[in-house]
């Protein structure tokens, strides 16, 4: 699986160094605002994360209000859902 946030971070490195390097250019000045738009998506792709994490972390519990019993498996997922959603929300 590809690391995106990685991949983004090193792409941002990369496009910093060359600001630096050649300076305020209409190229740099063009480029900037994309590096602007790829931070927001990322921002709002790991909030849909987190949203999706707790829509299946509710509906989980749900089922148990109603007597539908998790399986070990669905528990460790729902488990491991809640401790990224914790994470993911900085508490």
């Amino acid at each position: 699986m590809i690391d995106y946030k990685k991949e983004i971070d090193n792409w941002i490195g990369g496009m910093e160094d060359w600001v630096a390097v050649e300076g305020m250019t209409d190229a740099t000045m063009i480029a900037s605002p994309l590096v602007a738009q790829v931070i927001a998506t990322q921002a709002l792709t790991e909030q849909q994360r987190v949203a999706n994490l707790i829509a299946y972390y509710a509906l989980v519990v749900e089922q148990e209000v109603h007597g539908i019993v998790p399986s070990q498996q669905t528990r460790k997922r729902c488990d491991d859902a809640s401790n990224q959603i914790i994470e993911g929300l900085g508490l």
